[in-house]
């Protein structure tokens, strides 16, 4: 992947369109349509953390996502540097899967000051992965508001991390009206500082949990492809989880199956399965470019003992 110094946001189709000029507008002023709900309800963001909710007339035209080819997980399960289980989430919640690939000797991870990104690299490190890079910051506020939230049936609102916790960034999605479809709402992360290339491999880490207070137990689907492949998905492990109500780590590995200018690309939740409430954090999306087989990141949630 090659880091762009600016931002490349022109695009043809009307969506993209759409979402440049939102994206434009929010990096000078806000627009308006866009609103930051904190934790009291008002119209300012939380410091440090938090997306922002767009309605209808201020976002993209979201597209229909297929479930991806799940890609064949190693078999070992190897516990990470924090004595938590890599496992796989399939259809019945049942096996387990881990990646333990060789690092090449002598390399080193970039040095982040935020201590949950550098326990991240610990992690990632003890199950043999090469270094890899943050894609949307070095730390992990910083990586949350660059996601957003399409819709205008969804709140957003700060939620508070207990300390024994090793992320401290966290947002609720809560949709308050029955969606259409999964994809009318969801919470979008552009990648606005690189292109990707085909062949690419990336490795998402989010936090989800389904509050006690959901009507429902809430549904995430993990999505990941660019404004001219909107009905592709390069995610290659189970898209769509049902968070349970403690948090969990999901491991989200993904190879890009074509060319994406900066500005163009992104990874995104789909929040639309119904009226429900879902907490997210510590989110991240680190860059492996071609060092690593997608096949042999981790996957799926993890049994956390923090």
């Amino acid at each position: 992947m090659n880091e762009e110094t600016e931002d490349e946001l022109g695009r043809d189709d009307p969506p993209a369109t759409t979402r440049r000029a939102l994206l434009g507008s929010l990096g000078v002023a806000g627009v308006a349509g866009c609103l930051g709900l904190g934790s009291d309800g008002t119209s300012e963001e939380p410091s440090g953390s938090g997306f922002q909710t767009v309605g209808p007339d201020g976002g993209p035209e979201p597209t229909e996502t297929p479930e991806p080819t799940q890609t064949p997980a190693p078999t070992p399960t190897t516990a990470d540097s924090g004595g938590r289980t890599a496992i796989e989430t399939p259809d019945d919640d049942s096996s387990t899967a881990t990646a333990a690939p060789a690092t090449e000797a002598g390399a080193e991870w970039p040095s982040v000051e935020d201590p949950y990104y550098s326990a991240l690299q610990d992690d990632l490190a003890a199950m043999g992965l090469p270094p890899g890079e943050f894609v949307y910051a070095d730390d992990e506020a910083g990586a949350l508001s660059t996601f957003q939230v399409w819709s205008d049936i969804a709140q957003t609102s700060s939620v508070s991390v207990t300390d024994d916790r090793s992320f401290s960034a966290a947002r609720r999605v809560e949709v308050t009206e029955e969606p259409d479809n999964p994809w009318s709402v969801t919470m979008n992360g552009t990648v606005n500082n690189r292109s990707v290339a085909e062949g690419d491999v990336l490795l998402g880490v989010v936090h989800l949990r389904t509050p006690v207070s959901s009507p429902t137990d809430s549904t995430v689907q993990f999505v990941a492809k660019d404004q001219d492949n909107q009905s592709t998905n390069n995610i290659t492990t189970q898209a769509t989880i049902t968070p349970p109500t403690e948090w969990t780590r999901y491991y989200v590995p993904m190879q890009w199956g074509y060319d994406s200018e900066a500005g163009t690309w992104w990874w995104e939740l789909f929040h639309g399965f119904g009226v429900q409430t879902t907490d997210v954090g510590g989110i991240a999306l680190v860059d492996f470019d071609r060092s690593v087989k997608v096949e042999d990141l981790p996957r799926g949630a993890v049994t956390d003992g923090e």
